[in-house]
């Protein structure tokens, strides 16, 4: 079995991404924890057991939007595909499935420490957690994470983070964020913190851009961007469809066989979260949005949900198709916080030649799922 950083030196012989010195040195320490973790198992892997894992040893990478921490992480869970130890999850579905998990534990009249009981069914499940995008933007979850951390490392796994914030930055300004500062100090004791902190952004190396995106809202870009829709459903516009979500409706004006399009306006000026978005990626591998504004701050609350409307259909490798008002670089004006910047990262990224023809491979049947 070839570590991460073997991994990423194969990756650079073939010319297949380009050498970064703070990528490398995020990439030692990834090593080092492969290293302290299979050793262990190297010799009678399948006889494995978690007694067996180090002590607590996690690591979390932080750095600006497209340094390749992504990237980082992909060959850090690559490395271990031979022992099934590793679960790799975004943190917006892994708090989701968490919240569910208390309900669901609470209906059962079993509530009265539930975060230790999640902690034991995830260790049950796997032994390394890898999180995507670790990001803190509501005090439920500020509230919850130090415990949950601590149980999940008392069940002996590690954990590795990635994320655009060093942990001082984590629920900057956020309610009683003074509550949430225990858990930062117990980031920085208990996990290595690493900044990936290149100084170019690789998503803008990738392929040049295809057209998937059309701006601004004239006729004629309409009609390309409509075309666009039916050559992938493979029929004309195609009829309403209602997603069920937990027992709650999205609607979506038009959905063909294989995509849906919707308009800013019905998935973004709705009460509408993490949990119907993710529904609609898994359902439909191509999504297509209409009539984009340009995101003001009297439009914040839409512009949160396009944010993690974006963030889902990314993570989920879904084709989107879009028509605004600006181009995707000026959608949010001046208005270019760490988020937001991610969120134009993605966005560049998203209509580039290489993730558009892997989004299609999917959308084909001809790669697997992400």
């Amino acid at each position: 079995m070839a570590g991460p950083l073997s991994l990423y030196h194969d990756k650079l012989e073939h010319g297949q991404i380009t050498e970064d010195p703070a990528q490398l040195v995020a990439l030692t320490s990834l090593e080092e924890l492969y290293d302290s973790i299979i050793k262990p198992v190297s010799r009678r892997w399948w006889q494995f057991s978690r007694q067996k894992i180090p002590a607590i040893q996690s690591v979390y990478l932080h750095g600006p939007v497209g340094r390749g921490k992504s990237l980082i992480m992909d060959l850090f869970v690559e490395s271990f595909k031979q022992i099934e130890l590793v679960k790799r999850v975004h943190f917006h579905e892994f708090m989701l499935g968490v919240h569910d998990r208390i309900h669901r534990l609470q209906g059962n009249g079993q509530g009265s420490d539930p975060i230790s009981t999640i902690a034991r069914e995830i260790a049950a499940e796997t032994s390394i957690l890898c999180f995507d995008e670790f990001v803190v933007n509501n005090i439920a979850d500020a509230m919850l994470l130090g415990r949950l951390f601590q149980a999940l490392w008392g069940e002996g796994l590690n954990l590795v983070v990635t994320s655009n914030f060093a942990p001082s930055e984590l629920y900057k300004d956020g309610l009683h964020r003074t509550r949430f500062e225990p858990f930062i100090t117990l980031i920085e004791d208990e996990m290595e913190v690493v900044e990936v902190a290149g100084g170019r952004d690789h998503r803008t190396l990738m392929g040049g851009p295809a057209r998937v995106f059309f701006s601004p809202l004239t006729m004629p870009n309409r009609i390309e961007f409509e075309d666009t829709y039916k050559r992938l459903s493979l029929k004309m516009r195609g009829s309403p469809h209602v997603l069920n979500v937990s027992g709650r409706a999205v609607n979506l004006p038009w959905a063909g066989d294989r995509v849906a399009m919707a308009t800013f306006a019905d998935l973004c000026e709705q009460p509408l979260g993490a949990p119907d978005y993710l529904t609609l990626a898994r359902q439909y591998r191509a999504v297509a949005v209409d009539e984009v504004p340009q995101l003001t701050y009297e439009l914040r609350n839409e512009a949160t949900r396009f944010r993690i409307l974006i963030d889902t259909l990314y993570e989920t490798g879904a084709l989107l198709i879009l028509r605004s008002t600006v181009p995707a670089e000026d959608l949010y004006g001046v208005t270019k916080d760490m988020e937001n910047k991610r969120v134009i990262s993605r966005l560049m990224e998203m209509q580039s030649r290489t993730y558009v023809d892997r989004a299609l491979a999917r959308l084909d049947g001809k790669e697997p799922e992400a």
